[in-house]
């Protein structure tokens, strides 16, 4: 069979003995090729390839600040190493993996949830490792008992992975008489306990928020006790993002644009009192503004000029960065 490869392509099944795929009618090889338990075994083990592959301190690399959390993934994980190692002699020490991701928007929760359930994964505490991302519109019903059933199925969807509950405290709306939100929450309480060991639930959200929302049912700081605080990122883990969303997006920054001249530039756009309200995201939207003044200002220079250097297409600088007066 063809190796399989990363990036969607599907392997080719092998033909059968003596039969030549250049040979055969027409649709036959690709028929062979899209057999859905061929694709399923290739994606399968590609899973376990990337499990057994995985490492934490390189992945961690690549996650810009949130120093405090990284000191958490890394106790998690030689926890679980030395559970396993007692698992080993007999001893019972299995204890509640389900958290809480605690911090202000755009600070990473999401991307740190899937490298939680990599990571998970990989240590075989979990058996496929998938995220499943649900908010309150995914499990409130609109009558009576169907939320109940709407929690419970995401749960059993995201068996053997992880639950990522983003804004979890909108799932009960405070100071009023939310039953339905109140039967989600008592719903998730006995689910995370009947499927403890295998799905991990993820409750994330705003912290003086999520503090209200965890008293509206005693069972839940118990059955949470894996507490993640998401900092805020300054203005120098800022600029980073400016140039790792720069470099995801195909484009470069100005040679002029990097070190203390790009984090100035970060500091004069964006205020610190406005970085609680997005962090990342401001990033994000500082690059795609530039963008957006780079393509017009190159427009004018085909415009006027008829041609424009290659390197200039996907160059930012300082002025794409820089509001009109």
């Amino acid at each position: 069979a063809a190796a399989n490869q990363r990036g969607g392509s599907v392997p080719a099944r092998r033909a059968p003995a003596g039969v030549n795929r250049d040979n055969m009618p027409v649709g036959a090889a690709d028929r062979i090729s899209r057999d859905p338990d061929s694709v399923a075994r290739a994606e399968e083990a590609e899973a376990e390839e990337e499990a057994a592959n995985f490492d934490l301190e390189a992945e961690l690399e690549k996650v810009i600040g949130l120093e405090a959390v990284k000191e958490m993934l890394r106790s998690i994980q030689n926890s679980l190493a030395v559970q396993k190692r007692r698992a080993n002699l007999g001893v019972k020490d299995q204890r509640t993996m389900h958290m809480l991701f605690l911090g202000n928007p755009g600070t990473g929760k999401t991307t740190v949830a899937r490298l939680v359930a990599r990571m998970l994964k990989s240590l075989g505490v979990l058996k496929t490792g998938q995220l499943i991302e649900v908010t309150r519109k995914d499990l409130i019903g609109g009558h009576h008992g169907e939320t109940a059933q709407l929690t419970s199925d995401a749960v059993k969807r995201a068996v053997g992975g992880v639950l990522f509950i983003d804004e979890a405290y909108a799932l009960r709306h405070e100071g009023s008489s939310d039953s339905a939100g109140q039967e989600c929450v008592n719903t998730l309480v006995k689910e995370s306990e009947d499927h403890a060991g295998e799905v991990v639930i993820i409750l994330a959200g705003y912290s003086k928020e999520m503090a209200t929302f965890l008293s509206s049912n005693s069972g839940l700081t118990s059955r949470f006790p894996n507490v993640f605080a998401f900092a805020d990122y300054t203005m120098a883990e800022m600029a980073k993002i400016v140039v790792e969303v720069t470099h995801s997006k195909g484009f470069s920054l100005a040679d002029s644009l990097s070190g203390d001249r790009l984090e100035s530039l970060v500091s004069r756009l964006i205020k610190p009192i406005d970085i609680p309200k997005g962090n990342g995201r401001l990033a994000r939207n500082l690059v795609e503004r530039a963008i957006s003044r780079q393509t017009d200002r190159i427009f004018e220079v085909i415009k006027t000029a008829g041609t424009v250097a290659q390197g200039a297409l996907t160059m930012l600088t300082e002025e794409d960065f820089e509001a009109p007066a």
